[in-house]
């Protein structure tokens, strides 16, 4: 499977195309595309990390309620992993991209083309 997503500048909107070789492994169209406006795919994004932070907090809560015998946990540790763990998202939002496009082009000018026909 290929998946891309494209996004310019100008453009407001992010689109995800994709192509399954082995469409039997995905409950996806086997090709297909969409287009989502930035900011709902941003909404998307940081609700479903809230989502997961959110479950991951209660797995900790239920593990220190009762940790499956003969196992120790460290929780001091597992708390301020898991604080730091909510912060990743904001850090990653917050940075700005430091590609070297240059580099970037050099090394997929060293990759050999191969010619594919898509559907």
């Amino acid at each position: 499977m290929r998946r891309s997503v494209r996004r310019a500048d100008a453009d407001p909107c992010d689109g995800i195309s994709w192509f399954d070789a082995d469409p039997s492994l995905y409950t996806s169209a086997p090709v297909g595309e969409v287009t989502v406006g930035f900011s709902e795919f941003m909404s998307a994004i940081e609700e479903f990390h809230q989502n997961l932070m959110t479950a991951m907090q209660a797995r900790i809560a239920e593990v220190a309620a009762g940790p499956p015998p003969g196992v120790d946990i460290d929780f001091p540790y597992l708390h301020t992993e898991q604080a730091d763990r909510a912060t990743w998202l904001s850090r990653a939002l917050a940075g700005a991209p430091t590609t070297n496009w240059d580099m970037v082009r050099a090394g997929a000018n060293l990759i050999p083309r191969r010619t594919r026909t898509r559907p």
